[in-house]
């Protein structure tokens, strides 16, 4: 996966519609720009290393174990990370993506997972 490819998994799930939570009047408008940010961040996909899950899913333990993951963006020590055969995104933590925890909730909504 290139960061073209990573750019691309983020804007075909905006396009789905998301479900974070936003309070700013014009909604669209903060989508829009929430997504700009969060593509801002994109970087050169790599492969990641999940050590735990804060709050334990079992969803996202077993997605865990059956598909090597990769981190698709990063703000300090925020990661977002991607399961590629199912399209669905996560949150983790770390210093890099050899020692990360994962804060246990995934979705295709990747603004959500990033965002809250």
């Amino acid at each position: 996966m290139t960061r073209q490819q990573a750019i691309e998994a983020i804007r075909a799930s905006v396009a789905q519609g998301t479900g974070t939570p936003i309070v700013e009047p014009d909604r669209d408008a903060a989508v829009i720009k929430l997504a700009q940010e969060l593509e801002s961040t994109t970087i050169e996909p790599v492969p990641a290393l999940i050590g735990g899950i804060a709050h334990p899913d079992v969803g996202l333990g077993e997605a865990l174990a059956a598909e090597s993951p990769l981190v698709i963006a990063r703000a300090g020590d925020n990661w977002l990370g991607f399961l590629p055969s199912r399209q669905e995104f996560f949150l983790a933590y770390g210093p890099s993506p050899t020692e990360l925890n994962a804060l246990g909730f995934f979705s295709p909504d990747a603004l959500a997972e990033w965002h809250g």
